[in-house]
């Protein structure tokens, strides 16, 4: 698809204004999270939070395709469990180095040799 010069400028404000309102509901929440609070996930408490602010360039139907998406995401993030996001969402495993280590004997030799 090609676009002029002033729609790609357009398509990029208004994608720059959708990452922006996404930053804003992260920062909403992030106090919610400090405290140990209910976050807001729900897409209907999202728009009553953000009725009435004006956001560059999206129009409604945008800011709140912004809003369902963010509420999707954190719903998706919230109910899969922690073993099948991937392994970059594993916490390394602790090792207790409290005890001694296991010393294994050499291939090919018994840990009682016979003299």
């Amino acid at each position: 698809m090609r676009a002029t010069p002033a729609q790609t400028r357009r398509c990029y404000r208004m994608l720059e204004s959708g990452g922006d309102v996404w930053a804003g509901l992260i920062e909403l929440n992030a106090p919610r999270f400090a405290r140990r609070g209910r976050p807001i996930f729900s897409f209907v408490e999202l728009c009553s939070e953000v009725a009435g602010l004006q956001v560059g360039e999206l129009s409604v139907p945008a800011l709140r395709s912004v809003l369902k998406r963010y509420s999707d995401a954190c719903f998706h993030t919230a109910t899969t469990p922690r073993h099948r996001r991937g392994p970059q969402h594993r916490r390394p495993r602790r090792r207790n180095h409290d005890g001694p280590g296991r010393r294994h004997a050499p291939p090919g030799r018994s840990s009682t040799s016979s003299t």
